[in-house]
């Protein structure tokens, strides 16, 4: 069948965004001791989507749509899923240097109070080493 669009009177391409050009790529880096967590308030946006993730050693890698979703969550093993509702928006498990493409890409927002530009990541290190991460995180705006 055929279906019509309802509410939109702009034309064909018209659409948000500016192509390629929208996206962006923001760099993070944190040192993470043996067997422990940091966390990383990363700037980008207050709704996004998320295409890909760099990522330059082993490890678990979470993001959230909260600062106080992250807090709730950085006890859990890596071994148990996260609950329902518990604002984990994307979690990455990693056993080396990975460039992860994300399909499909993962829409999420930040849901702070008040709502800010950052995505709150938790990032655990599974190794027996000290391992200063680094990476990036690549995708646009859906809410600046």
């Amino acid at each position: 069948g055929e279906y019509a669009a309802v509410g939109y009177t702009g034309s064909a391409g018209t659409g948000g965004g500016s192509g390629l050009s929208s996206r962006v790529i923001k760099t993070f880096s944190v040192t993470v001791a043996p067997n422990d967590v940091e966390f990383v308030d990363l700037i980008f946006y207050k709704g996004y989507v998320l295409y890909k993730v760099l990522v330059n050693q082993e490890g678990w890698f979470r993001f959230y749509s909260s600062v106080s979703a992250r807090g709730l969550d950085v006890s859990r093993a890596i071994t148990d899923e996260p609950n329902y509702n518990t604002g984990v928006i994307l979690e990455l498990v990693t056993t080396g240097a990975e460039l992860i493409v994300l399909t499909p890409a993962v829409t999420g927002f930040n849901d702070n109070s008040p709502v800010d530009d950052t995505i709150p990541i938790s990032v655990f290190n599974p190794t027996s080493t000290t391992i200063t991460y680094g990476g990036y995180v690549m995708g646009g705006p859906i809410e600046s």
